[in-house]
Parts: C-alpha cells; sequence; structure tokens
C-alpha cells in the first residue's frame, strides 16, 4: 500500500493531534467521514499506524527509579530480546555496536522493586550463552520530555490517581493487544475493555478520567 496526498494529510493531522475527530479531519481533508475511517483503517492494517503514544509522568506514577542496562547477546537468540523487552519495568529495548548488544532502560518504583527486577532480568540472562550484563547507572529524572521534576523529588505520587486511573494508562499502554482488528480505542472502546477487565464504568467516566490524567 501506496501513501497518497490524502493519507499524508491525514497521518499529518493525527501527528499533531491524536483525538481528533472524523468530522474534524474530514473537513480539513476534504473527504468523507467514511472515507476517513476507512483510510485510518487501511493505515493500520498497512503497518503505517501502530497506535496513539501515551507520554506518562513517571514520577507522578510512583516511578521515581530509572536504571540503565547493558546486555550481551547473542545473534542466533533473539529470543532474548523478546524476554527482556517483556518485563514490565522494561521502557525502551534498543540495539548498539559494541561488546554489548542491547541498551535498556527500566523503571522502578522503589529499591525493592529493583531487586525485584534485577531477579527477573537474572534468570532471563541464565538461559543465554553469553550470561553477562550491566548497569550502566541509577539516577534520578530531573527532567523528562519537557516535565520539570527537580522540585518535586520527595513528593508522594498523587494521591488522586487510583486503581482505575492505572489500569486506563496501561491498557492504552498495551492499546496494539486490545484494538482487534488495530484502530485508534475511543473512550467507549476503553470503556467496553475496562468492563472485561472487571472495572464497571461508564463512557462518560472514561472520557473525564482521561481528561483529569491530561491535566496531571
Amino acid at each position: 500500500m501506496g501513501l497518497d496526498k490524502y493519507d499524508s494529510l491525514i497521518l499529518m493531522e493525527l501527528l499533531e493531534d491524536h483525538e481528533k475527530s472524523l468530522t474534524d479531519l474530514s473537513k480539513s481533508t476534504g473527504l468523507s467521514r467514511f472515507a476517513v475511517k476507512n483510510r485510518i483503517r487501511k493505515l493500520f492494517e498497512g503497518g503505517f499506524i501502530h497506535g496513539p503514544t501515551v507520554v506518562l509522568n513517571p514520577f507522578l506514577v510512583g516511578l521515581k527509579r530509572t536504571v540503565f542496562f547493558e546486555f550481551k547477546t547473542n545473534p542466533h537468540e533473539p529470543w532474548l530480546a523478546k524476554m527482556l523487552e517483556q518485563i514490565e519495568s522494561c521502557d525502551s529495548l534498543d540495539g548498539i555496536t559494541g561488546e554489548y548488544s542491547l541498551f535498556g532502560r527500566f523503571r522502578m518504583f522503589d529499591d525493592a522493586h529493583f531487586s525485584h527486577v534485577l531477579r527477573i532480568v537474572d534468570e532471563a540472562m541464565s538461559k543465554s550463552s553469553f550470561k553477562k550484563y550491566r548497569v550502566v547507572d541509577t539516577i534520578h529524572i530531573y527532567k523528562e520530555t519537557g516535565v520539570p521534576f527537580r522540585f518535586q523529588e520527595d513528593k508522594e505520587p498523587s494521591p488522586n490517581l487510583d486503581e482505575v486511573d492505572l489500569k486506563i494508562l496501561d491498557v492504552l499502554l498495551h492499546e496494539a493487544e486490545y484494538a482487534k482488528p488495530p484502530r485508534l480505542l475511543s473512550t467507549t472502546d476503553l470503556s467496553r475493555v475496562l468492563r472485561r477487565l472487571g472495572i464497571q464504568i461508564s463512557q462518560p467516566t472514561v472520557y473525564m478520567r482521561l481528561k483529569k490524567l491530561e491535566e496531571k
């Protein structure tokens, strides 16, 4: 599938604001709402769109510690990278050159969580041929994605962030697992997913919680 001018325009509009409605996209492209919806579906199916990106403020959700790892892996062990990526605390995992072949960023709540992650990493690396990795550095994040944390280091996570908020964030971060076929999850979709997960919540409540999370 190739991109034409309308596909490119839709992508640019969604990059600017992924919450734009079909009506807004229809006005900006000159296409009907049905045509826009159909093109977005094809962009998902063609792999041009994986889903919207949720950027968390790690401090407010309690992730006070960021740790960087370097892993020495064998090219014939692609399963190892997948195993490391699946560790819940793994925020990113990229290939690098040199003695070590993978560079990962992991976020933890505290020292106990760090020890727990180390045990999981040890178990994964024990199955590799090299069995070698190292912690590059352990730091407090003072500024990331434009959010200053300098004066919040001792502040407790927001007391208004409850279990439902955390579950909403988790669903958004793993949207591809819930959106079948691939698509942007609407607040109605989110409400249905949460109900399947045992959280009885209406679409208007999901909408209001998302707005409050954005404000935080």
